[in-house]
């Protein structure tokens, strides 16, 4: 998400000021610490099992999540879908249409500039003076 939002700033806002590098250390600080808090619950409630059968010669070990309780764990996972994948999904689209009207903008005027400057181009050739020898 944050490679899209400064793709925007890039390229829809090219003559504003630039992020500084305390800002883009600090947005990638802030990136990590939402993502370990975002990571916490399933290191919180995480366990390994042993699964141990001595008749079927099995010897296993799974790592399970003991939450406290069933509406924390769908909580979490229904947080967790919005959070880390609606959200910066939506933001993310928006930013790219943001991005593609941009360009198209963009293309129209220098279309249109490129129109003007030829036809007037035209129009001076054909009312100068022409000196042949």
């Amino acid at each position: 998400m944050m490679i899209a939002v400064d793709r925007y700033i890039l390229i829809v806002r090219p003559l504003h000021r630039r992020m500084s590098p305390s800002v883009a250390v600090a947005a990638v600080v802030l990136v990590a610490a939402l993502a370990a808090g975002a990571a916490l619950p399933i290191a919180l409630y995480a366990d390994l099992v042993v699964v141990d059968d001595e008749v079927l010669h099995l010897h296993r070990v799974y790592c399970t999540e003991r939450w406290p309780s069933l509406l924390g764990r769908k909580l979490y996972a229904v947080l967790s879908l919005v959070w880390q994948f609606i959200v910066p999904l939506t933001v993310i689209a928006v930013l790219y249409c943001c991005i593609f009207e941009g360009l198209r903008a963009r293309a129209a005027a220098a279309a249109a500039n490129s129109t003007s400057s030829k036809h007037t181009l035209c129009e001076y050739r054909r009312s100068r003076p022409v000196c042949t020898v």
